[in-house]
């Protein structure tokens, strides 16, 4: 059962329901000016996200690479506490070459793309991933964001520097929660075939929708996030970005 949860997340999610909900308008940030997809590519390392997902998944990886159509091929694999590595691969690019740093990831044909905003890197260290969405008219925004690292470990000076950019361009950085890159295994950037899912699992397997809104909190103040208690566990997967 933990092996299907880990796959169900890997698919729907990228690496893992990295969301958190809250109230008002999205955060205005900036994307990277004359992003370089190229010096983008190769491993990255989640260290930290807004992580509603279930937990037990850690060493989480995303590696990118160019194919010879141009698109970009991502490879995202996590491993669960019985030391199983489990991945899934997608297709990245850009849909406006003027904003380079604006990319879509799919991970299946039956599922829609997903934003993947990279407001921060310096390509070699870090970088810092965002996307938002608004409902009900801007009174409800479902925000994703990751920061991820060219090395497993980061000391926590560098982790405070990188809670600090993304403080800047709006982002509750209070949200966000470490992912352990501890004891992980050596394992090759794809995870054997038989342990992928050939498929994104059937609809009636995926995490449930948006509640009514009869079970929606009855207020909405824009300056604070709701309990954890009254927020949906996960959003429709036709409106799940990856992760990276």
């Amino acid at each position: 059962m933990r092996a299907f949860v880990a796959l169900l997340v890997l698919a729907c999610a990228g690496i893992s329901a990295a969301q958190v909900i809250g109230f008002g308008s999205c955060p205005d940030v900036r994307f990277v000016e004359d992003f370089d997809i190229d010096r983008y590519l190769g491993r990255w390392y989640d260290v930290a996200k807004f992580n509603f997902g279930p937990p037990g998944l850690k060493c989480v990886t995303a590696d990118y690479s160019r194919r010879d159509d141009g698109t970009i091929r991502v490879v995202n694999t996590a491993q669960t506490s019985e030391m199983r590595v489990f991945g899934v691969e997608g297709t990245a690019y850009v849909p406006d070459p003027n904003q380079g740093a604006k990319l879509l990831v799919q991970f299946s044909e039956s599922s829609s793309p997903g934003d993947y905003w990279v407001i921060g890197t310096d390509y070699d260290r870090f970088a810092l991933v965002h996307s938002c969405q608004q409902y009900f008219f801007g009174f409800i925004n479902v925000q994703y964001t990751w920061i991820l690292t060219r090395e497993p470990m980061v000391n926590e000076d560098e982790l405070t520097y990188l809670y600090g950019a993304l403080a800047e361009q709006g982002i509750n950085t209070g949200k966000l929660r470490r992912t352990d890159q501890n004891d992980c295994m050596v394992a090759s950037e794809m995870p054997p075939r038989s342990e992928m899912p050939s498929e994104m699992p059937p609809r009636s397997e995926m995490p449930s929708e948006m509640p009514p809104r009869s079970e929606m909190p009855s207020e909405m103040p824009r300056s604070e996030m709701p309990p954890r208690s009254e927020m949906p566990s996960e959003m429709p997967r036709s409106e799940m970005p990856p992760n990276v």
